[in-house]
Protein backbone atom coordinates (compact mmCIF):
# COMPACT_ATOMS: atom_id res chain seq x y z
CA UNK A 1 0.00 0.00 0.00
CA UNK A 2 2.86 2.42 0.93
CA UNK A 3 4.50 2.01 -2.73
CA UNK A 4 1.51 2.30 -4.05
CA UNK A 5 0.43 5.59 -1.73
CA UNK A 6 4.00 6.75 -3.45
CA UNK A 7 2.47 6.10 -7.03
CA UNK A 8 0.08 7.89 -6.61
CA UNK A 9 1.56 11.08 -5.45
CA UNK A 10 3.96 10.62 -8.55
CA UNK A 11 0.75 10.59 -10.29
CA UNK A 12 -0.07 13.61 -9.10
CA UNK A 13 3.04 15.48 -9.76
CA UNK A 14 3.14 14.40 -13.30
CA UNK A 15 -0.49 15.73 -14.05
CA UNK A 16 0.58 18.94 -12.36
CA UNK A 17 3.74 18.90 -14.42
CA UNK A 18 1.76 18.69 -17.10
CA UNK A 19 -0.57 21.61 -16.24
CA UNK A 20 2.61 23.96 -15.07
CA UNK A 21 2.88 23.89 -19.30
CA UNK A 22 -0.15 25.02 -19.88
CA UNK A 23 0.91 28.11 -18.04
CA UNK A 24 -0.31 30.04 -14.68
CA UNK A 25 -3.60 31.35 -16.68
CA UNK A 26 -5.65 28.07 -16.57
CA UNK A 27 -7.57 29.20 -19.41
CA UNK A 28 -6.86 30.46 -22.59
CA UNK A 29 -8.11 33.30 -24.96
CA UNK A 30 -11.54 32.47 -26.08
CA UNK A 31 -11.56 30.78 -29.40
CA UNK A 32 -12.83 32.81 -32.15
CA UNK A 33 -12.30 36.25 -30.88
CA UNK A 34 -9.70 38.90 -31.89
CA UNK A 35 -6.42 39.62 -29.69
CA UNK A 36 -7.57 40.58 -26.09
CA UNK A 37 -5.93 43.63 -25.79
CA UNK A 38 -4.72 44.40 -29.07
CA UNK A 39 -7.39 47.53 -29.57
CA UNK A 40 -6.11 49.25 -26.39
CA UNK A 41 -2.54 48.98 -27.49
CA UNK A 42 -2.90 50.00 -30.68
CA UNK A 43 -5.06 52.88 -29.76
CA UNK A 44 -2.07 54.62 -28.02
CA UNK A 45 -1.22 55.50 -31.21
CA UNK A 46 2.50 54.96 -30.74
CA UNK A 47 4.08 53.54 -34.09
CA UNK A 48 6.10 50.92 -32.43
CA UNK A 49 3.10 49.33 -30.77
CA UNK A 50 0.75 49.25 -33.94
CA UNK A 51 3.77 47.29 -35.89
CA UNK A 52 3.93 44.84 -33.24
CA UNK A 53 0.69 44.21 -33.61
CA UNK A 54 0.21 44.01 -37.20
CA UNK A 55 2.73 41.79 -37.16
CA UNK A 56 1.77 39.71 -34.61
CA UNK A 57 -1.49 39.36 -36.16
CA UNK A 58 -0.47 37.70 -39.36
CA UNK A 59 1.83 35.42 -37.14
CA UNK A 60 -1.61 34.35 -35.28
CA UNK A 61 -3.42 34.28 -38.81
CA UNK A 62 -0.63 31.87 -40.21
CA UNK A 63 0.04 30.26 -36.85
CA UNK A 64 -3.62 29.03 -36.82
CA UNK A 65 -3.89 27.79 -40.25
CA UNK A 66 -0.71 24.89 -40.23
CA UNK A 67 -2.46 23.60 -37.13
CA UNK A 68 0.47 21.14 -35.81
CA UNK A 69 4.16 21.11 -35.05
CA UNK A 70 7.03 19.33 -33.20
CA UNK A 71 7.59 21.50 -29.33
CA UNK A 72 11.01 20.95 -27.45
CA UNK A 73 9.66 22.53 -23.62
CA UNK A 74 11.86 23.62 -21.07
CA UNK A 75 9.83 24.54 -17.76
CA UNK A 76 10.75 25.21 -14.01
CA UNK A 77 8.35 25.91 -11.11
CA UNK A 78 10.25 27.65 -8.36
CA UNK A 79 12.32 24.32 -6.70
CA UNK A 80 8.73 22.64 -6.77
CA UNK A 81 9.49 20.71 -10.35
CA UNK A 82 11.43 20.91 -13.54
CA UNK A 83 11.57 19.00 -16.69
CA UNK A 84 12.25 18.69 -20.65
CA UNK A 85 9.71 17.47 -23.07
CA UNK A 86 9.62 16.71 -26.81
CA UNK A 87 7.11 15.96 -28.87
CA UNK A 88 4.33 16.59 -31.68
CA UNK A 89 0.95 18.73 -31.14
CA UNK A 90 -1.56 19.16 -33.17
CA UNK A 91 -4.03 21.93 -32.25
CA UNK A 92 -6.83 21.72 -34.88
CA UNK A 93 -9.34 19.84 -32.52
CA UNK A 94 -7.97 21.10 -29.18
CA UNK A 95 -5.04 19.80 -28.17
CA UNK A 96 -3.97 16.09 -29.54
CA UNK A 97 -0.36 14.70 -29.48
CA UNK A 98 2.32 13.02 -27.45
CA UNK A 99 5.18 14.38 -25.35
CA UNK A 100 8.19 12.71 -24.22
CA UNK A 101 9.39 14.20 -20.04
CA UNK A 102 11.93 14.00 -18.32
CA UNK A 103 11.54 15.54 -14.65
CA UNK A 104 15.20 16.86 -13.73
CA UNK A 105 14.53 17.92 -10.49
CA UNK A 106 12.38 19.10 -7.45
CA UNK A 107 9.92 17.24 -5.66
CA UNK A 108 8.49 15.72 -8.11
CA UNK A 109 11.57 14.39 -10.04
CA UNK A 110 12.16 12.58 -6.29
CA UNK A 111 8.43 11.44 -6.15
CA UNK A 112 8.07 10.13 -9.83
CA UNK A 113 11.99 8.22 -9.20
CA UNK A 114 11.29 6.73 -5.97
CA UNK A 115 7.55 5.26 -7.20
CA UNK A 116 8.94 4.34 -10.89
CA UNK A 117 12.54 3.83 -10.78
CA UNK A 118 12.53 6.27 -13.57
CA UNK A 119 12.42 10.18 -14.15
CA UNK A 120 10.64 9.49 -17.89
CA UNK A 121 6.82 9.87 -18.22
CA UNK A 122 4.72 9.43 -21.53
CA UNK A 123 2.32 12.14 -21.59
CA UNK A 124 -0.80 11.83 -24.48
CA UNK A 125 -3.27 14.61 -24.97
CA UNK A 126 -6.43 13.90 -26.37
CA UNK A 127 -9.58 16.63 -26.33
CA UNK A 128 -11.01 14.08 -24.10
CA UNK A 129 -8.35 13.34 -21.23
CA UNK A 130 -5.22 13.40 -20.29
CA UNK A 131 -3.16 10.25 -20.10
CA UNK A 132 0.27 9.16 -18.27
CA UNK A 133 2.42 6.32 -18.44
CA UNK A 134 5.32 6.00 -15.85
CA UNK A 135 6.98 2.80 -17.07
CA UNK A 136 7.25 -0.79 -16.34
CA UNK A 137 7.79 -0.54 -12.52
CA UNK A 138 4.28 1.86 -12.05
CA UNK A 139 2.52 -0.84 -13.86
CA UNK A 140 3.41 -3.34 -11.37
CA UNK A 141 1.37 -1.21 -8.66
CA UNK A 142 -1.17 -0.75 -10.39
CA UNK A 143 -2.58 -3.90 -11.74
CA UNK A 144 -0.30 -4.49 -14.83
CA UNK A 145 -1.86 -1.33 -16.38
CA UNK A 146 0.78 1.06 -17.69
CA UNK A 147 -1.71 4.15 -18.55
CA UNK A 148 -3.47 6.27 -15.62
CA UNK A 149 -5.98 8.33 -17.45
CA UNK A 150 -6.83 12.17 -15.98
CA UNK A 151 -10.61 13.32 -16.92
CA UNK A 152 -10.95 16.92 -16.61
CA UNK A 153 -12.86 16.37 -13.16
CA UNK A 154 -9.78 14.27 -11.81
CA UNK A 155 -7.09 16.94 -12.88
CA UNK A 156 -10.05 19.93 -10.98
CA UNK A 157 -9.18 17.68 -7.79
CA UNK A 158 -5.21 18.47 -8.14
CA UNK A 159 -5.58 22.47 -9.01
CA UNK A 160 -8.93 23.42 -7.61
CA UNK A 161 -10.25 24.72 -10.66
CA UNK A 162 -13.29 23.65 -12.46
CA UNK A 163 -13.35 20.92 -14.74
CA UNK A 164 -14.48 22.76 -17.64
CA UNK A 165 -11.47 25.76 -16.70
CA UNK A 166 -8.87 22.56 -16.93
CA UNK A 167 -10.53 21.76 -20.15
CA UNK A 168 -9.94 24.62 -21.62
CA UNK A 169 -6.37 25.06 -20.31
CA UNK A 170 -5.75 22.25 -21.83
CA UNK A 171 -7.20 22.62 -25.49
CA UNK A 172 -6.02 26.47 -25.61
CA UNK A 173 -2.14 25.15 -24.91
CA UNK A 174 -1.12 25.65 -28.21
CA UNK A 175 1.29 28.37 -30.40
CA UNK A 176 -1.90 30.61 -31.25
CA UNK A 177 -2.56 31.22 -27.32
CA UNK A 178 1.14 32.20 -27.00
CA UNK A 179 0.89 34.67 -29.85
CA UNK A 180 -2.90 36.02 -28.12
CA UNK A 181 -0.91 35.99 -24.41
CA UNK A 182 1.29 38.57 -26.32
CA UNK A 183 -1.07 40.42 -28.12
CA UNK A 184 -2.92 40.85 -24.76
CA UNK A 185 -0.03 42.65 -23.21
CA UNK A 186 -0.81 46.41 -22.70
CA UNK A 187 3.48 47.09 -23.66
CA UNK A 188 3.89 44.97 -26.16
CA UNK A 189 6.98 46.04 -28.39
CA UNK A 190 9.55 44.56 -30.95
CA UNK A 191 12.92 43.98 -28.94
CA UNK A 192 15.16 43.18 -31.84
CA UNK A 193 16.29 40.50 -34.65
CA UNK A 194 17.64 37.91 -33.29
CA UNK A 195 18.57 34.12 -34.94
CA UNK A 196 17.44 30.78 -33.01
CA UNK A 197 18.47 27.61 -33.71
CA UNK A 198 19.89 29.14 -36.88
CA UNK A 199 16.74 30.68 -38.48
CA UNK A 200 16.45 34.64 -38.21
CA UNK A 201 13.54 36.02 -36.59
CA UNK A 202 11.87 39.07 -34.91
CA UNK A 203 11.78 39.31 -31.07
CA UNK A 204 8.68 40.84 -29.67
CA UNK A 205 7.95 40.96 -25.75
CA UNK A 206 4.93 42.19 -23.31
CA UNK A 207 3.46 41.72 -19.97
CA UNK A 208 0.19 40.58 -19.77
CA UNK A 209 -2.27 41.30 -16.37
CA UNK A 210 -3.42 37.74 -15.80
CA UNK A 211 -6.43 38.77 -13.88
CA UNK A 212 -7.66 41.25 -16.28
CA UNK A 213 -7.09 38.42 -19.22
CA UNK A 214 -9.01 35.76 -17.09
CA UNK A 215 -11.98 38.28 -16.78
CA UNK A 216 -12.54 38.47 -20.32
CA UNK A 217 -15.48 36.73 -21.69
CA UNK A 218 -14.64 33.30 -22.52
CA UNK A 219 -17.14 30.90 -24.62
CA UNK A 220 -16.36 28.04 -22.38
CA UNK A 221 -16.56 28.90 -18.96
CA UNK A 222 -19.50 30.75 -17.16
CA UNK A 223 -19.12 33.28 -14.47
CA UNK A 224 -18.41 30.96 -11.71
CA UNK A 225 -15.64 29.16 -13.99
CA UNK A 226 -14.47 32.56 -13.96
CA UNK A 227 -14.58 33.41 -10.57
CA UNK A 228 -12.67 30.05 -9.73
CA UNK A 229 -9.92 30.57 -11.90
CA UNK A 230 -9.80 33.93 -10.31
CA UNK A 231 -9.38 32.39 -6.79
CA UNK A 232 -6.92 29.92 -8.06
CA UNK A 233 -4.86 33.24 -9.36
CA UNK A 234 -4.51 34.86 -6.41
CA UNK A 235 -4.13 31.94 -4.16
CA UNK A 236 -1.18 31.33 -6.20
CA UNK A 237 0.07 34.72 -6.17
CA UNK A 238 -0.09 35.32 -9.69
CA UNK A 239 -0.52 39.08 -11.02
CA UNK A 240 1.66 38.69 -14.12
CA UNK A 241 2.81 37.12 -16.86
CA UNK A 242 5.55 38.03 -19.57
CA UNK A 243 6.03 36.77 -22.83
CA UNK A 244 8.60 36.84 -25.39
CA UNK A 245 8.01 35.51 -28.74
CA UNK A 246 10.29 34.83 -31.89
CA UNK A 247 8.93 34.58 -35.13
CA UNK A 248 10.35 34.26 -38.72
CA UNK A 249 9.33 35.67 -42.21
CA UNK A 250 7.15 32.85 -42.50
CA UNK A 251 4.72 34.42 -39.81
CA UNK A 252 5.33 31.17 -37.51
CA UNK A 253 7.07 31.44 -33.79
CA UNK A 254 10.11 29.56 -33.35
CA UNK A 255 10.29 30.18 -29.63
CA UNK A 256 8.05 31.27 -26.96
CA UNK A 257 9.72 32.07 -23.30
CA UNK A 258 6.98 33.02 -20.35
CA UNK A 259 7.76 33.58 -16.95
CA UNK A 260 5.45 34.38 -13.83
CA UNK A 261 5.56 34.49 -9.88
CA UNK A 262 3.98 32.13 -7.94
CA UNK A 263 3.33 31.39 -4.32
CA UNK A 264 5.80 28.23 -5.10
CA UNK A 265 8.15 29.96 -6.91
CA UNK A 266 8.95 31.48 -10.58
CA UNK A 267 7.45 29.30 -13.40
CA UNK A 268 9.12 29.65 -16.15
CA UNK A 269 8.80 27.95 -19.54
CA UNK A 270 10.96 27.78 -22.75
CA UNK A 271 9.38 26.06 -26.53
CA UNK A 272 11.04 26.13 -29.37
CA UNK A 273 8.27 25.26 -31.93
CA UNK A 274 9.60 23.17 -35.38
CA UNK A 275 8.14 20.70 -38.15
CA UNK A 276 4.66 22.97 -38.90
CA UNK A 277 2.42 20.73 -40.24
CA UNK A 278 3.63 17.78 -38.99
CA UNK A 279 1.23 14.74 -39.30
CA UNK A 280 0.19 13.89 -35.75
CA UNK A 281 -1.43 10.60 -35.30
CA UNK A 282 -2.67 9.93 -31.43
CA UNK A 283 -4.95 7.58 -29.75
CA UNK A 284 -6.27 6.87 -26.56
CA UNK A 285 -3.91 3.87 -25.11
CA UNK A 286 -6.78 0.66 -24.55
CA UNK A 287 -9.00 0.85 -21.68
CA UNK A 288 -7.67 -2.61 -20.62
CA UNK A 289 -4.37 -0.89 -20.22
CA UNK A 290 -5.72 1.97 -17.98
CA UNK A 291 -6.21 3.13 -14.34
CA UNK A 292 -8.93 6.12 -13.88
CA UNK A 293 -6.75 8.40 -11.14
CA UNK A 294 -9.70 8.78 -8.97
CA UNK A 295 -9.48 4.67 -8.74
CA UNK A 296 -6.36 4.35 -7.63
CA UNK A 297 -6.07 3.14 -4.13
CA UNK A 298 -9.65 5.66 -3.16
CA UNK A 299 -7.08 8.40 -2.08
CA UNK A 300 -7.72 12.01 -2.65
CA UNK A 301 -4.10 13.80 -3.64
CA UNK A 302 -2.93 16.84 -1.88
CA UNK A 303 -3.66 19.54 -4.19
CA UNK A 304 -0.63 21.16 -6.44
Amino acid sequence: MRSLKGAVFAATAVAALSLAACGPLGSGTAKGSGPAGAPSAAAGGHGTVVQAVQALDLVRADTGKVHSATGEITMRVGTTMSATAKGDIDWSRGLEGQLTMNVTGGKAAQAIRGATGQSTVVARYLPGAYYANMGQKAAGLLGGKHWIRYGYADLARITGQSGTAIQDAFQSDNPVRSVDLALASGDLRQVGTETVRGVPATHYRGTVDVMALARQDHPHLSASDLAGVRAMLRKKGVTSERVDLWVTADHLPVKVVTHARTKKGDLDTTVYYSHFGVAVHVQAPPASDCVNFTDLAGSTPTKA
